[in-house]
């Protein structure tokens, strides 16, 4: 598919110079890059759904102080990737 986007002088300089860096074609590049973008937004909401899930199952089961440090150490990377 063709699409007809504005981007800045400067930044797309940088694209042309990491593009051919990378052996590729602007056009090869921005997919590329574009494509790395949303998988990392789906792992990174499929990543906040299972926080969420554990910080359910903590709350309603209590439990094992160990598990519980698990988890608390589980949403704490989640919470530094929401950066």
């Amino acid at each position: 598919m063709k699409v007809n986007i504005t981007i800045n002088n400067n930044l797309m300089n940088k694209v042309d110079n990491l593009a051919k860096c990378n052996y590729m074609s602007r056009s090869a590049f921005i997919s590329a890059v574009l494509n790395e973008r949303v998988k990392r937004e789906n792992i990174l909401n499929t990543v906040k759904m299972l926080k969420d899930l554990l910080v359910k199952i903590e709350e309603k089961n209590g439990g094992d102080e160990e598990i519980k440090k698990e988890i608390d150490r589980f949403v704490g990377f989640v919470d530094l990737l929401e950066l």
